[in-house]
């Protein structure tokens, strides 16, 4: 169908210039990118970042790719003009070469910085799967990146920006958005450690600290405060309900407490452990008679009260949705246009001076989100700026991690630009927006 996404990339690999993608990342969802790009015609990875060098050329022969590891820009250039795609370990150098789109596969906050403000710079469209970086300095990239008329944005496929489909849905057609959020994936164990679950990682081989991410709600944490930056739906409490509820009980569950549920607002971003897993939700609200009726009729339910869910996301295949309404439509598939959440520490076991915290994934804190007033009153710390971080006091186990517990990583390109997303937040200018 013209004006569709599939119909522009057939007619870009028809006209022999499809977008051209930098790459960063060739971990399990970037390996995944390189692959699907063999069945998307119209998109080519034009080049490919990775700390190991020959793990990015290994996964572009695996689809017939021609790689060349290039040193600078200049060579980077060469090589995607003779239609070889270009490899490198310098993820900061990929946002300069002739590329149309840089993904960022990576999820490590301070990579998200520097690859977040490069792209920026070199004004190229930044397409992200890096919550961790997303959630921590989201506000300025936003900024930065209206600055240079390009797209800074949240990939399809991800659970927030499926969530956000049904929530943008739900609310084109007037239906009363009472909760919205994901199925959580794994079992909630907020202490769990790598070394619990290396053994199951190797199993789905996954990194074992990826996994710890998952398990110990941090990544729930990340996409649900995404989620709630993005659609203006708060999280009503630190780190969530996360009610246990299967599909049938979201709408008992997502409504007011005076109507036998758990909430004390209606209009909130959350999660559940269940059976809604893989997929996301939103439970909304009428009191239209006809609307009523109709739903009933079309079995959607009784009401008021509904749930509707997508039972899938498909993370990293479905990031060509997100690389065409960039490139074609310069618009973002999801992207924090509020400051409704945050997402802190909280330690898995009691800290003491000294310490060097091993960050996302590791076995001393995982991820919590708050409300973002609370969290800038109790001074805590961002998730993503625990890394390297140098602990100053001891931190009983279970304690939200606060600013004054530890002494941050001063290199730190992710710490810089936190400082200045909180200074113009503080001169009232937390979203950038270009002159007119």
């Amino acid at each position: 169908m013209k004006g569709s996404a599939s119909h522009y990339l057939a007619q870009r690999a028809a006209d022999g210039n499809p977008i051209r993608v930098g790459l960063v990342g060739v971990g399990q969802m970037g390996a995944g990118i390189v692959g699907q790009s063999l069945r998307v015609p119209g998109i080519a990875i034009a080049a490919l970042a990775d700390t190991k060098p020959e793990r990015a050329v290994a996964a572009l022969e695996r689809i017939g790719s021609d790689p060349i590891v290039i040193e600078d820009v200049a060579a980077g250039t060469d090589a995607i003009a003779s239609g070889r795609t270009a490899v490198t370990s310098q993820a900061e150098m990929v946002p300069s070469l002739p590329v149309d789109v840089v993904v960022d596969a990576t999820g490590l906050p301070e990579m998200g910085a520097k690859i977040g403000l490069a792209a920026a710079l070199a004004k190229t469209h930044l397409v992200t799967m890096n919550l961790e970086a997303d959630v921590t300095i989201g506000r300025l990239l936003r900024g930065l990146f209206e600055l240079s008329g390009r797209v800074y944005t949240i990939g399809a496929g991800d659970e927030p920006a499926v969530a956000m489909e049904l929530v943008d849905f739900c609310r084109t057609i007037g239906l009363d958005v009472i909760a919205a959020g994901k199925g959580k994936n794994n079992p909630l164990r907020p202490a769990a450690t790598q070394d619990e679950l290396r053994a199951e990682a190797i199993a789905k081989r996954m990194n074992p600290r990826m996994l710890t991410e998952f398990v110990d709600g941090t990544k729930t944490m990340c996409e649900m405060t995404a989620l709630a930056n993005a659609s203006g739906l708060p999280i009503e409490v630190p780190g969530m309900h996360g009610p246990q509820a299967d599909l049938a009980d979201l709408p008992l569950v997502f409504r007011p407490k005076a109507e036998g549920g758990i909430l004390g607002r209606a209009g909130v971003t959350d999660y559940v452990q269940g059976d809604v897993a893989p997929g996301v939700f939103v439970v909304v609200y009428s009191d239209d008679p006809d609307v009523v009726a109709n739903l009933d009729y079309l079995k959607v339910g009784p009401g008021p009260y509904w749930a509707l869910t997508r039972p899938f996301h498909l993370a990293n295949i479905e990031i060509p949705m997100s690389i065409v309404k960039a490139v074609r439509d310069n618009r973002p598939t999801l992207v924090g246009e509020h400051h409704m959440s945050e997402v802190g520490a909280t330690t898995k076991r009691p800290l003491v001076p000294g310490e060097v915290l091993e960050g996302i994934g590791g076995d001393q804190v995982h991820g919590y989100s708050w409300p973002a007033a609370p969290f800038e009153e109790r001074n805590l710390v961002p998730l993503g700026l625990t890394f390297g971080a140098r602990v100053v006091k001891h931190v009983p186990a279970g304690s939200p991690l606060n600013l004054d517990d530890v002494e941050l990583d001063e290199s730190s390109v992710l710490l810089r630009a936190w400082r200045l997303q909180a200074h113009l937040d503080t001169l009232g200018l937390g979203v950038l927006t270009a002159p007119s």
